[in-house]
This record gives C-alpha cells, sequence and structure tokens, in this order.
C-alpha cells in the first residue's frame, strides 16, 4: 500500500517540470525504472488509471503509433503542493 502511494506521488513529480505538455508513457516507465521503481507496462497501466479517475493527469493515446501520452493536471500539482491531501498519493511511514 505504501509502495503504491510513493510510485503514484513519483509518478506526479515526474510529469510536473513538463506541465502542461505531456510525456510519453515509456519514457516515464523509464524514469521510474532508474528511480529504483522498474514495473510492467500492466502496472503502470493500473497507476495511471487511478491516477486519471482522481483527475490528476490526462492521458491520450496516439492512434496508429501505438504511442500514449500522460500530462499532469493542475489538481496533481495541487497534491504535490500540499494545496490537495489525497491519502492515495505519497503518504509516507
Amino acid at each position: 500500500m505504501i509502495k503504491h502511494n510513493r510510485v503514484r506521488k513519483l509518478i506526479l513529480e515526474a510529469l510536473s517540470p513538463d506541465y502542461p505538455n505531456p510525456l510519453d508513457t515509456l519514457i516515464l516507465r523509464q524514469t521510474l525504472s532508474n528511480m529504483g521503481y522498474p514495473m510492467t507496462e500492466g502496472d503502470m497501466a493500473a497507476y495511471l488509471a487511478y491516477l486519471k479517475e482522481r483527475g490528476y493527469i490526462t492521458l491520450e493515446t496516439r492512434k496508429g503509433f501505438d504511442i500514449v501520452l500522460v500530462a499532469i493536471t493542475a489538481n496533481g500539482l495541487d497534491v504535490l503542493d500540499g494545496r490537495v491531501e489525497d491519502r492515495g498519493v505519497g503518504v509516507e511511514l
């Protein structure tokens, strides 16, 4: 549970410098792997689905190119900045 919260926060942190521009999910997966959190495409899809349902990210599929782009939203930035509290994102021990 704590690991999932940490990974969700790391995803938002990785996306925040590029706001409002999107990032390819393959690059995001590589970034997380470099931080010590390697994951499968399925795991990444589950984390992104959770964050999208909360309104913290947007997902865009580029048809014909097999590319999925992800971008942090203003709500996602608010979570990172502490203006919105979500116990499912970033709760530390």
